[in-house]
């Protein structure tokens, strides 16, 4: 029997660097072309876990940030994460999530991968987008970066335990978008009113840019009424409104109810992320 390869650290000591060690592509790029028995998809897990990946990003303020391959950080700060790009150019309707409260369970500024607790659904809600060829989006505000609560390699750490929980489930997110402002921030992140922070649309819009997706025929899901409206403004089809996290609040709940009468925008409820497979008309077809 081959000997195990050592397990890293999931930190690197002397610069705090997250190690790549759960490598969306090294999964997927056998899942997608064999039909893997179980022995096989076995081996392209492990190997995904444990394939150590960083680069370092070039700005000024950032030389201290080592992120997964496909990041940048644009000139406003903003976390833009292409994981894949669906095959060919054309639209399609896209799946936005938001992800804490949604994906994970909330916990107030989320930034250790302990406390990371996947929710039961998501997986299977991601796969079924995947298996129709629905870009999937994370969409997510994150201003403990910008208010000092934690930094980006937290948020990478915290990152790199999601998706790859999600991987080992079959299940794949396209992009990851992440906006540190606050009115509250501490520079450069104190901004009153940042176009990328929902309820405004600018993460969408990036997505929008970066993959092949049709926004008019693309839907949402969020546990805060900010999220359903970030969908609105970016002009998509409509937002499943969650009762979890900060949803379950009888304001959040109001607020994203009167999202609904703004003409044509749809806005659906839900108890847990599992409702979208039967309220959304992304999944109404078969795959």
């Amino acid at each position: 029997m081959p000997e195990k390869p050592p397990v890293r650290s999931q930190f690197c000591a002397l610069h705090r660097c997250p190690w790549r060690a759960k490598s969306q592509a090294a999964f997927r790029a056998e899942s997608a072309f064999l039909p893997l028995n179980q022995y096989r998809q076995a081996k392209a897990v492990d190997a995904a876990l444990r394939r150590p990946r960083r680069q370092w990003l070039n700005q000024t303020m950032y030389t201290h940030v080592a992120v997964p391959e496909g990041v940048m950080i644009d000139d406003e700060g903003v976390w833009i994460q292409s994981l894949r790009r669906p095959d060919g150019s054309a639209t399609r309707p896209a799946l936005f999530l938001d992800r804490d409260g949604v994906i994970v369970e909330e916990v107030d500024h989320l930034h250790r991968p302990v406390d990371v607790r996947v929710v039961e659904d998501a997986a299977a809600v991601i796969a079924a987008a995947n298996g129709r060829g629905h870009p999937v989006v994370i969409a997510t505000n994150q201003s403990g970066i910008g208010q000092a609560l934690f930094g980006w390699d937290d948020f990478i750490a915290v990152q790199d335990r999601i998706l790859g929980e999600l991987a080992l489930n079959g299940a794949f997110v396209d992009g990851v978008f992440a906006c540190p402002h606050h009115p509250r921030a501490k520079p450069p992140y104190d901004h009153p009113d940042h176009p990328a922070r929902k309820p405004n649309p600018g993460m969408l819009l990036r997505a929008a840019r970066l993959l092949p997706i049709a926004l008019e025929e693309s839907w949402i899901i969020g546990d805060r009424a900010r999220d359903i409206a970030a969908g609105r403004n970016a002009g998509l089809a409509g937002g499943l409104h969650l009762s979890t996290g900060h949803g379950s609040s009888g304001e959040e709940q109001a607020a994203a109810a009167a999202l609904a009468q703004a003409g044509g925008y749809q806005v659906l409820k839900g108890t847990s992320l599992g409702d979208a497979l039967a309220a959304l008309p992304l999944f109404a077809a078969s795959p």
